[in-house]
């Protein structure tokens, strides 16, 4: 996912401040990092709500699946036993910033499909990964932060 900065910068043009962060590495680690931070912050959040990046409400589970669940909120148990909330995580690297699950619920629960023995369950998407409206300004708010302290 990418996402585009459009902010305009005072005294300096957006090219000549990307130069400037690209030449100094460590502060766009730090730069990063702070979107990092931010994003899997925000990520969690949208999670604990049940909505997607998009602003829309995941579906409901069906009445069955409820009476199943030990626990409701069984996905935002913490802890490697836990639920999905608990392994979400990021990597940073000089130039990118990746958030995901090692779960193996991850894909499932981002994207939907079908599960259970024989796959004769369909699971609905329930999008939790991706960047909302908010995030792209917080992320464009980060980076001229540090473009323009160069």
């Amino acid at each position: 996912m990418s996402v585009k900065i459009t902010k305009k910068l005072s005294g300096i043009s957006l090219d000549e401040g990307i130069e400037r962060l690209i030449q100094n590495v460590a502060s766009a680690k730090v730069a990063l990092l702070e979107i990092a931070e931010d994003w899997l912050k925000s990520t969690k959040d949208r999670f604990k709500d049940e909505t997607g990046p998009d602003g829309k409400r995941w579906v409901k589970n069906a009445p069955i699946t409820k009476a199943r669940k030990r626990n409701p909120k069984i996905l935002q148990e913490k802890g490697e036993r836990g639920g999905l909330l608990g392994t979400l995580n990021y990597s940073v690297s000089n130039n990118m910033v990746s958030l995901g699950s090692p779960s193996p619920h991850a894909r499932i629960h981002q994207l939907g499909g079908k599960a259970g023995r024989g796959r004769k369950v369909k699971i609905p998407a329930r999008p939790y990964l991706g960047v909302s409206k908010a995030d792209a300004e917080n992320f464009q708010e980060i980076i001229s932060d540090h473009i323009l302290s160069l």
